[in-house]
């Protein structure tokens, strides 16, 4: 069941798709009898209700696939401005970053092998 709710949401998206893109062609001028024409000249033969769904939730897939991808990109971003912002205040407060502390154990580590050595 959750597949085919799955699909229908799809189908959703792919049906907002579509009618923003005849209303887009619209706007610019087509005539909507050229954009169905132009549709039935590439099918050559009506479709079925399922093939036609199919066509709708691959829209849907294919908006939803591009989404997901923005909003990845732009949790990256925001998740780099926060450390970046975060980095600053913490420098501005005297506090030190877990970089800043891995880095002063490997000078420690480093200077206890040093006084090792010399004392041998």
């Amino acid at each position: 069941m959750a597949v085919e709710l799955n699909k229908f949401a799809l189908a959703g998206i792919g049906a907002v798709e579509k009618l923003r893109q005849k209303l887009e062609d619209l706007v610019e001028g087509a005539e909507v009898e050229d954009v169905n024409v132009e549709e039935t000249s590439e099918t050559k033969e009506k479709k079925s209700f399922t093939e036609r769904f199919d066509d709708l939730v691959e829209i849907g897939e294919e908006k939803y696939d591009g989404f997901m991808e923005k909003v990845k990109e732009e949790r990256g971003k925001v998740r780099e401005k926060i450390e970046e912002r975060l980095g600053a205040v913490f420098t501005d407060i005297g506090l030190i970053t877990r970089e800043d502390l891995e880095v002063i154990e490997g000078k420690i580590r480093r200077l206890e092998r040093k006084v090792k050595s010399l004392l041998k």
